[in-house]
């Protein structure tokens, strides 16, 4: 037997998709201290252990050996004001209180969300050209959205989305750069993504005998818990044919993600229907992503004192979600062999981040000032706008200071990243059923009609530690 399990499929997919994407539509911005401060515009740098991430072409120049902590700690806001008013005719007997009222504000209250990203890199004191790596990650997003199932108890508007959300996503890394010429350096790392997936989505069951819209008597609240691993690439190159001139690129390779875990489903109010945690399977395709950039360099007295760069970044999300993620559950209660599609009508994505550096020698300290612009192209039209995914286009406004003496470097940035406000009036999503037909045209009136208003404030922080100057030791000659 077949049937249609859209919120279930819906979250999840949706839910990884944005985990575990690098940038575009769903995240925000970038990791790493430095990036964070230039807008993100690092491909023609990549001078620290986190180019195990952002361009591993740039291990290759990273001479001794290198330890960093860094870490995003990031503040996000979507406010979503839903078109309309509760559906019923309030003067009917029996009908709730709200029937009538208009639908209160739905905004995320799962407070700041933390990422860091350690690595290690090192030439084991023997290599002159190799640079090897070893480092964990997780995605520049927010893996802890709120929103909950009412609102100034009122049902929320916003529940048959995704309501609350824990995530997890860490990329274990292993990574190893050349410098084939004086001028040319490649690099090639590989990822295992880990992940560890919780949320809480609802689904209404209008068949059930509910005579209104998204009455809750008919609400089954729908608790999944995924985890899952796989394994991708990347690829770096990293070109200086002159002094004052950088080249970089960088490509990060499709992901074919499997999770599977459990999905427990509420009896609705309005049935003595009951569920057994079930067994679930999520497949879904994460997209290929090339960034390019070009650095222009003023050097003085042997050293860089400062630099601008403009990078680029495509992301092939319509190749990766044409045919959209498939779940499938073997047994849901008396339903079996439930496996669903949902094309969710994403597409490419691109990104312009500029950005650059001062630093300023004093003594035996380097201070740097850095700042940066990016914009991220909004993923999906109007009609397939939600409130748990950052499909809007983005621009932000970044900056930091770095200090560096005698083998520390200590990093700290901000960027504020602001998404035009968004009025559907268009929208596609509706709630969906596990006992609707799904041959059978929707029945129930869009939930993602209204206005969207997000943002995000990010600080990052980072501490990098070169050994051999931290110990004081001659530094090796280099017989290039």
């Amino acid at each position: 037997m077949r049937v249609v399990v859209a919120p279930f499929t819906v979250a999840a997919c949706l839910l990884l998709t944005a985990s575990v994407a690098r940038a575009g539509g769903f995240t925000a911005g970038t990791n790493g201290s430095q990036a964070v401060a230039r807008g993100g515009a690092f491909v023609a740098k990549a001078d620290d252990p986190t180019a195990i991430e952002l361009n591993v072409a740039g291990l290759a120049r990273q001479r001794g050996t290198r330890l960093l902590f860094d870490s995003n700690i990031t503040m996000h806001t979507m406010r979503y004001d839903r078109a309309g008013v509760y559906p019923g005719d309030p003067s009917l007997a029996g009908a709730p209180a709200y029937t009538g009222m208009p639908y209160p504000r739905t905004e995320n209250i799962g407070g700041a969300f933390f990422a860091p990203i350690i690595g290690i890199t090192t030439d084991f004191g023997r290599f002159d050209r190799w640079t090897f790596a070893i480092g964990g990650f997780g995605p520049p997003s927010v893996g802890n959205r709120k929103y909950g199932l009412t609102v100034n108890g009122l049902p929320s508007p916003g529940r048959y989305d995704i309501v609350n959300a824990g995530l997890l996503v860490i990329y274990p890394t292993i990574a190893a750069a050349v410098r084939v010429t004086k001028w040319l350096d490649l690099g090639l790392a590989l990822h295992v993504a880990v992940s560890s997936v919780n949320f809480t989505t609802v689904s209404n069951n209008k068949p059930l005998g509910c005579v209104v819209d998204e009455d809750p008597a008919c609400d089954s609240v729908t608790d999944v818990s995924l985890t899952g691993a796989t394994a991708t690439f990347s690829l770096g190159a990293l070109a200086r044919p002159l002094p004052w001139l950088a080249f970089g690129l960088k490509l990060w390779g499709p992901t074919y993600l499997e999770s599977s875990g459990t999905v427990n489903v509420a009896s609705p109010p309005k049935t003595s229907l009951t569920f057994e945690p079930a067994a679930a399977t999520l497949k879904t395709q994460l997209p290929w992503i090339l960034r390019a950039g070009v650095r222009f360099i003023w050097m003085k007295e042997g050293r860089e004192r400062a630099d601008l760069e403009v990078d680029g970044q495509y992301e092939a999300w319509h190749d990766a979600q044409r045919l959209g993620p498939e779940l499938s559950i073997p047994r849901l209660g008396p339903f079996g062999d439930i496996k669903t599609r949902v094309v969710a009508n994403f597409r490419d994505t691109f990104a312009v981040k500029v950005g650059g550096a001062y630093n300023l020698p004093i003594k035996n300290w380097t201070l740097s000032f850095r700042l940066g612009f990016y914009f991220d192209s909004a993923a999906t039209d109007y009609a397939y706008t939600r409130i748990n995914f950052d499909t809007i286009a983005k621009y932000a406004g970044t900056g930091g200071l770095g200090i560096s003496v005698r083998g520390f470097t200590l990093n700290v940035s901000y960027a504020y990243v602001y998404s035009p406000q968004r009025v559907v009036t268009n929208g596609e999503i509706r709630p969906i059923s596990i006992f609707d037909d799904p041959n059978a045209p929707p029945t129930s009136q869009a939930i993602n009609n209204g206005t969207y208003n997000a943002a995000r404030q990010v600080v990052s922080l980072g501490l990098q530690v070169e050994w051999e100057r931290l110990l004081k030791r001659d530094r090796r000659v280099i017989r290039y």
